[in-house]
Formats: C-alpha cells, structure tokens, sequence
C-alpha cells in the first residue's frame, strides 16, 4: 500500500507530459498545413510564367477562366495580366506593344482578343506574332445559328490550349482527343478533347520549363 500510495503523484505528471507533446504535434502539424496552402505552389522556384493578356473590350470572366483552364490542365504557372488599357485592338501591333511591356516575369504570352485578326477562322483562330507571343481572335470561335455561351467558352478553353501548345513549338495532334487536334469543322471542334492528350502534355510541360516557366503543385 505504501508503495502504491508513493507512485500516485508521478501520474499527472505523465499525463501532462503526454498532453503536452500532442499539443505541439498538433500545432506543428497545423502550421505545416497553413504553410502549404498560404504559399505559392512553385515546385522550381522560378519567377517566369505564362501571361494571358485581354486586350480592351475582352470578357474579363472569360479571360480568367483560360487562366484557371491552362494552369489546371498544365500545372504550370498561369497569371492574367492587366495590360489592356495599353493593347490596341490591331493584331499586327500587339506583338510590338508587348514586347515593350518588357515583362520579364513572364516568359510567353497568349494575347485574347474578339476581332482584330482579319484571317481568322473557326479552323485556325490563333496568329504566332513571335516566338513567344500567340495572339488568339475568338471572335470567329462564335457559332452563327446562336450556339450556347457555354459552347463559345469551351471552344475559347480548348483553343487557348491549342494556341499555348504552338507557343511550345508542338503542331497538330492526330488524336481527336487531344486540344492540339487539328478540326476541320465546328462539330470536329466542339467533340474534341478539352485537355492535351498525356505525350502532348509531356511533350508542352517540357518545352515550357525549358522556356524558364514554373512547374506548381496540384492544392491540396
């Protein structure tokens, strides 16, 4: 009994210490969980990234949601520019007015605008003005019998893919499945795939990173 009686006030003893050492496994695991979801998910450490520039007058809804699009589908960093007071509406001066910009955050550009770019068609709405500037008229990406805005900002998404992937050097992709598919009508366009086929996305992430543009971390 007296021996019982002795080991008794050890007890609370441990039973702080071990409250104590969950506490701070909590708090540490806590402030792990905010450091990841408050930083920027860069995985290289880079500054560079892929630019989409609305010129004035673009659905600035629409715009983000290219940015959304690419960065998901690519798991590159995507940023929108605001730029568009100083783009002018003619295709063949915003490759100029860009370069000038002297952005150096921003390794490649997609340029979005609706109208401007005379040879645009639904088949090939996209124009290189460089090597790193790809300007996108979506403008004949529109369905004249009155097609859904849905079926306009699809189009617009798979488009910007596909104007992206050119930026990265690649060109057509025979699968019907793949963003970079080369559609010859506005049903092929609109039953192609939305993303880029997995050796079409190899093929762009590596061509982007070699441009100095980071790779992110899905959230989690």
């Amino acid at each position: 009994m007296h021996r019982l009686l002795r080991c008794q006030p050890r007890t609370p003893r441990v039973h702080i210490i071990l409250q104590v050492t969950v506490l701070a496994g909590i708090g540490l695991l806590a402030g792990c969980s905010q450091e990841r979801d408050s930083r920027q998910t860069d995985i290289d450490g880079t500054a560079s990234h892929i630019s989409v520039v609305a010129v004035a007058g673009f659905d600035e809804a629409l715009a983000g949601q290219v940015v959304q699009v690419a960065a998901s589908n690519l798991r590159m960093r995507t940023e929108q520019e605001d730029l568009s007071p100083r783009l002018p509406r003619s295709s063949s001066r915003i490759a100029d007015t860009v370069r000038d910009l002297n952005n150096d955050a921003a390794a490649v550009f997609l340029v979005l605008c609706d109208g401007g770019i005379p040879s645009s068609t639904i088949t090939n709405a996209c124009a290189m003005a460089s090597d790193n500037i790809v300007v996108l008229d979506v403008s004949s990406l529109r369905d004249v019998t009155g097609a859904a805005h849905s079926s306009f900002g699809r189009r617009v998404e798979k488009q910007s893919l596909k104007a992206i992937g050119q930026l990265a050097g690649l060109g057509p992709c025979p699968s019907p499945r793949c963003c970079l598919f080369a559609h010859k009508t506005a049903l092929e366009l609109d039953a192609k795939g939305g993303n880029y086929c997995p050796p079409c996305l190899v093929r762009t992430r590596h061509a982007l990173k070699k441009k100095g543009i980071a790779a992110i971390s899905p959230q989690r």
